[in-house]
């Protein structure tokens, strides 16, 4: 990011902040939900000589600053649930499959296989929000 970087990420914040208060007040709980970290395009780093390792990629600053931005904006009541531990490595690496799943469609969005892999981890992460 560009030298404006902490200017953009107090814009979201305060945008994040707002739209949490928002949902709160029509909501007995909010949820928020952090986007899988972004990753390399499978198109892009796969090819006959490559292995699963070279498609691998890492968890970014920009990604951090913005889950620690929640947190600090998040109303109390708010459920916030970081998702980067079902992606990446407690060292920050996320490959770019689990098993035999490939994570990211395009870089940025799950594959419908990922998704469905996931339902027991987020109704696990979503059972004490749904239960006050």
């Amino acid at each position: 990011m560009s030298d404006r970087s902490p200017d953009r990420l107090k814009v979201w914040s305060d945008a994040a902040a707002l739209s949490m208060q928002k949902w709160q007040a029509s909501a007995a709980h909010t949820i928020v939900l952090d986007p899988p970290p972004s990753g390399i395009k499978i198109q892009d780093c796969a090819t006959a000589l490559s292995s699963p390792i070279d498609c691998a990629s890492s968890i970014i600053s920009t990604y951090t600053n913005l889950v620690t931005a929640v947190d600090a904006v998040a109303p109390d009541g708010t459920t916030h649930v970081e998702v980067s531990p079902w992606f990446c490595s407690e060292e920050g690496v996320c490959p770019a499959f689990i098993g035999d799943t490939i994570v990211l469609a395009d870089g940025g969005h799950l594959t419908a296989d990922m998704s469905r892999e996931l339902v027991p981890l987020m109704s696990e992460a979503f059972a004490p929000a749904l239960t006050h």
